[in-house]
């Protein structure tokens, strides 16, 4: 039985002095895949981990396996998307895992400022020193939020994603929510709110376009 969410947090940080984080599709998808081992109670030390994928012990058809040795979860992702210079989840702590944020956040920025800066020969700080986060209080707020993060891809007069391909925008776990579930990615507590995923997605498109005063209350934004 799954354990009961406890609140949501929205969760932000990007490049330190803004540059950029994600310069090509492979640091894209060890982002992601960090992301899902850290969120696991005995996620491998970030030595173990960067060895492991290194290596290839952790490939696409045996992250599942991954996830039963490791497991189980300490928080929940709720949402998540990746732009250039930053990104932004959606988190949803357990009752028993007060910290678990915090830790999480920690294993995530360590593990993949490692690789960034082994694979791009750098060293020093990938990320801002803090992350930002906000609360979600109530259902209002947790729509906003949601929706902030899944339009994110299309939030510039010069982006090229719109209502016709946002579905398309592999780096969001907007996919999730409209036919192509991720095991690691919660979509029930937000689409219990919602008749279906075409409901859904006629909510998520209002948003597109839409001024970041309009998409999110000022408590909500971290930018």
């Amino acid at each position: 039985m799954a354990k009961p969410v406890r609140f949501f947090t929205h969760v932000y940080n990007r490049g330190v002095d803004k540059r950029i984080i994600f310069l090509n599709d492979n640091h894209r998808r060890r982002f992601i895949t960090t992301v899902r081992l850290s969120r696991l109670s005995h996620s491998p030390s970030v030595a173990v981990l960067d060895n492991l994928i290194n290596r290839g012990k952790i490939t696409p058809k045996q992250i599942n396996k991954a996830e039963k040795e490791f497991g189980p979860p300490i928080l929940d992702i709720a949402a998540l998307v990746l732009m250039e210079n930053h990104f932004h989840l959606v988190l949803g702590e357990f009752e028993d895992k007060k910290t678990a944020i915090s830790k999480f956040m920690q294993r995530l920025g360590t593990a993949f400022t490692m690789y960034f800066n082994k694979v791009e020969k750098r060293k020093g700080r990938l990320f801002e020193s803090q992350y930002k986060s906000v609360a979600v209080m109530h259902d209002d707020q947790f729509h906003r939020v949601i929706r902030y993060v899944h339009v994110n891809p299309s939030n510039s007069e010069f982006s090229k994603w719109n209502e016709q391909n946002l579905p398309d925008y592999q780096w969001s776990s907007l996919p999730s929510y409209l036919g192509h579930p991720e095991p690691w990615i919660n979509t029930k507590h937000i689409m219990s709110m919602f008749k279906d995923k075409d409901e859904f997605w006629e909510y998520t498109k209002s948003g597109i376009r839409l001024p970041k005063s309009e998409l999110l209350t000022k408590k909500l934004r971290l930018e």
